[in-house]
């Protein structure tokens, strides 16, 4: 995990092990604040805006909006398989329109 602000990666600590991943082994995520630069990683997290997944080169990308307790326990159990991630783009990111969402 790399990236985020104060208690990010903290929150997703403590989701990651609520969901039963570890972290520290595996797949790089990293997340991305508004106003950050993608830094790469297997799987980009955008905390609270998507447009910041448009420049980034990870083959996975996901959008949280937001930093609680709840958003991170989203994520992980997304990462983990036990949930869909069934949110739409509310604009066009890069070449991305509105509207997309993960396939099923």
């Amino acid at each position: 995990m790399a990236g985020g602000g104060p208690g990010d990666k903290e929150r997703f600590e403590a989701a990651a092990a609520r969901a039963g991943l570890s972290v520290g082994t595996g797949p790089l995520v990293n997340l991305i604040g508004y106003g950050g630069k993608p830094a790469g990683g297997d799987i980009e997290v955008a905390l609270d805006a998507p447009w910041t997944l448009q420049a980034s080169p990870a083959p996975v990308r996901l959008a949280l909006y937001g930093r609680s307790d709840a958003a991170f326990d989203a994520l992980a159990a997304v990462l983990a398989g036990k949930a869909p991630a069934p949110g739409k783009l509310p604009a066009a990111v890069g070449n991305v329109p509105a509207g997309t969402g993960c396939p099923a």
